[in-house]
């Protein structure tokens, strides 16, 4: 993570600006290993590709929700736009996914209010 001047500096395209305006949960412990999956999904992912949405399985414990929270602490530093996590596996229900994608970026839905309406 990057800091120091670029940070401070009021930029809000410097990396660490990126990083803290990223809708990431923090995380605590240090990443380590899986080197080629995140070579993998970082040329996925990466400015000029395609692709816009990967999808992880696999089984519970695996890893796939690290995994994929290290790739988006990268693509945040990279991208200019924010990158966003939404925690899907409380949800029973498919037809929830869109709501949720909605509160975690602070998008109007219904019986939500948005800074607009205060």
């Amino acid at each position: 993570m990057t800091g120091g001047a670029e940070a401070a500096s009021g930029d809000p395209a410097a990396p660490g600006n990126r990083l803290a305006r990223a809708g990431l949960p923090l995380l605590l412990t240090r990443f380590f290993g899986r080197e080629g999956e995140l070579a993998e999904l970082d040329g996925a992912l990466a400015p000029g590709s395609a692709t816009r949405l990967v999808t992880l399985t696999g089984s519970p414990g695996n890893g796939e929700t690290r995994l994929a929270l290290e790739t988006a602490r990268r693509l945040a530093e990279t991208y200019a736009e924010p990158v966003w996590f939404v925690p899907l596996a409380a949800l029973h229900d498919p037809a929830a996914i869109p709501d949720a994608v909605a509160m975690v970026m602070r998008l109007p839905g219904p019986g939500r209010r948005t800074c607009w309406h205060r």
